[in-house]
């Protein structure tokens, strides 16, 4: 692992740019401080293709990628931490949900469906 400036972990590959720097391209392991970890590809710095992102709270991501965001169709998986456990699976993009996709999720606490969103009720 090689540690960045930013405080950020990196493990994979490198190219020189046209100014003589190192900078991340290709396929590599980034952590940050708070332990959430991406697996994936880089272009020149940007995180694009396909990836496995590891929130620190656990929520997983796994798919496409286009400049540093989510796109396409892809997964997200909700970690412990939230009151609903479960995936969404289907279209994002400019990391938003569109499109067509599946919400299947459970919880513990009743659930309100308004005008396109799911609302958690917290007490």
């Amino acid at each position: 692992m090689t540690p960045l400036e930013s405080g950020d972990k990196y493990q994979g590959t490198w190219v020189e740019n046209d100014q003589g720097e190192l900078i991340i391209h290709g396929r590599g392991l980034y952590i940050y401080p708070n332990g959430s970890q991406y697996i994936g590809w880089f272009n020149e710095g940007e995180i694009v293709g396909m990836a496995r992102i590891v929130y620190h709270n656990g929520d997983i991501y796994e798919g496409l990628t286009k400049d540093s965001k989510y796109t396409g169709s892809s997964k997200y998986i909700f970690g412990e931490s939230h009151p609903i456990s479960g995936f969404y699976e289907g279209e994002f993009k400019n990391n938003q949900i569109t499109g067509n996709g599946k919400f299947k999720v459970s919880s513990r606490r009743p659930l309100t469906h308004i005008f396109g969103e799911v609302q958690v009720e917290t007490d």
